[in-house]
């Protein structure tokens, strides 16, 4: 039976038939970013998993798996994004309430819903696997790194050898070069060929905007500016009979002001577009 659009995906019984599902996804991404990319990344994945699956029995705390970020109800996220005129829009509004409630209904819970957590641990892992890495130890690890290498921040304290963090940098590196069309063409592709609920599509936007940072502020005119983006993207989700894919497609194709969209703004209209769209108790 298919998971409400609400909640998560839950991971299948077995951790054998977890990690042969991740396992076929990374390979076929890795594969499909070689032929778009045009070069290689076994290698800088050969040189990550095997250090990873040491970390079984280690604990971390992983600033950006732990806690996803929340917009309480503002229309922009983090001082980079920002609205000339700081005039609120109610259906903005509406919508960003709406994104919370998915984090705070699906949020890992240490110590708590055990279902809970495994199917955020999925999620997870459903990401790493179109990045084109297939763990299920280390998650927290991985993503931590990767976190730090694509915001540039410090990474003394992630217990990984110098060699692992280099090759995760890499990774990091070689996702970031990829323009906008091969970015959302690969990712469109891999939902496509998978079952994902809305709320795992909001979770991945949030992951585009925490692996992909703006590096310089990006102004609105006005938030309901954003809010209409947020239904351009909900029309074409009804217009395609309900394809996440599709929405996916359209993104590199956003444009404000006659400008293209940073891929960090993409991903934050599409989360709330993804969002909006689940149905409502």
């Amino acid at each position: 039976m298919p998971a409400p659009e609400g909640e998560l995906t839950e991971p299948p019984e077995s951790s054998d038939e977890e990690q042969a599902e991740l396992d076929d996804d990374a390979q076929e991404s890795r594969s499909l970013l070689d032929e778009r990319l045009g070069q290689s990344i076994d290698a800088v994945t050969n040189t990550i998993k095997p250090e990873l699956q040491k970390l079984e029995v280690r604990t971390f705390k992983s600033e950006s798996l732990d806690n996803r970020p929340r917009y309480r109800g503002k229309g922009t996220r983090g001082a980079l994004e920002v609205s000339r005129d700081g005039t609120p829009s109610t259906e903005l509004d509406e919508y960003t309430k709406r994104a919370d409630a998915v984090v705070d209904r699906n949020g890992s819970d240490p110590g708590g819903d055990e279902s809970k957590n495994k199917k955020a641990s999925f999620n997870g892992k459903r990401w790493l696997a179109f990045i084109g890495i297939a763990v299920i130890t280390g998650l927290g690890i991985l993503f931590e790194e990767m976190y730090r290498a694509a915001n540039k921040k410090p990474d003394q304290d992630v217990p990984l050898d110098e060699a692992t963090k280099e090759a995760i940098r890499q990774m990091v590196q070689k996702w970031s070069a990829l323009d906008d069309k091969t970015f959302w063409g690969n990712l469109a592709d891999y939902v496509g060929k998978n079952a994902f609920t809305l709320a795992d599509m909001v979770y991945f936007m949030q992951y585009v905007q925490q692996f992909f940072p703006l590096s310089t502020p990006f102004f609105w005119d006005r938030l309901q500016d954003k809010a209409d983006l947020v239904d351009e993207l909900v029309d074409t989700w009804q217009g395609s009979n309900g394809s996440q894919a599709a929405v996916l497609a359209l993104m590199p194709f956003l444009t404000y002001r006659q400008q293209p969209l940073p891929r960090n703004i993409q991903a934050g209209v599409g989360e709330l577009a993804f969002a909006s769209v689940i149905p409502q108790p």
